[in-house]
């Protein structure tokens, strides 16, 4: 029988990888202004849902004059104006990109956590792992994906709210940027785990079949 080890240890950085995501998905500091800065930038923080100003005001039409000051949703009805301003088609795109390796890792941990807890038939197994391989990968590919179009946008993009070379990357970004690596870590350990098992079936078939031969030599009939 395969050594549960692997996947163990799999399952555990699965977890950590999940917690440093949510975390990372929910906190609004992706961006932030330099200490010194704020007065110049207008601007506190910034996560994926939630933006932070400081008395900012929007010169570029609609909402000129009006200055926007505290924390609100990205929704919130007070940002209508400015919207598709604060929130870009890249901006939109990194949403979309961890919003959906949330889900999927989500939903893999609870396909792993079922097999761990016996409550998937010992025959699938190897199929299982497969798939659980490859969708870590794949979401730690979507992860890389998120931070390289959010870290070269943000930091850079003169586009994008005012004084970029004012602007840091927060901790929030780095929780994302860590979890990537740790759930591509979690990907290797259940690959390994699927190797064994393909080895034990391996091994039992090449057994089965030397047995069958040697009975097919003496003269058994079955």
């Amino acid at each position: 029988m395969v050594s549960s080890l692997w996947s163990g240890i799999g399952f555990s950085l699965a977890c950590v990888a999940l917690i440093l995501m949510i975390t990372g998905f929910a906190s609004p500091n992706w961006v932030e202004s330099e200490p010194n800065a704020i007065l110049l930038t207008k601007l506190t923080k910034v996560g994926l849902w939630e933006f932070c100003f400081n008395q900012y005001s929007d010169d570029r039409g609609q909402q000129f004059g009006y200055t926007f000051t505290g924390c609100f949703w990205l929704f919130d009805r007070r940002y209508n104006p400015i919207r598709d301003y604060i929130a870009p088609g890249w901006f939109k795109t990194t949403q979309a990109l961890v919003t959906t390796s949330l889900i999927i890792a989500f939903i893999t941990a609870f396909i792993v956590l079922l097999a761990i807890i016996s409550c998937v038939p010992r025959e699938k197994h190897k199929w299982l792992y497969a798939v659980v391989s490859l969708l870590h990968y794949f979401v730690g590919a979507l992860l890389i994906a998120a931070m390289i179009l959010f870290g070269t946008n943000a930091a850079t993009n003169r586009a994008w709210l005012r004084y970029p070379e004012r602007r840091l990357l927060g901790w929030s970004f780095y929780l994302c940027c860590t979890s990537a690596v740790v759930i591509l870590l979690a990907g290797m350990c259940f690959t390994v785990h699927y190797l064994q098992i393909r080895k034990e079936i391996y091994a039992a078939v090449r057994s089965k079949s030397y047995a069958m031969t040697r009975r097919s030599v003496r003269g058994i009939k079955y």
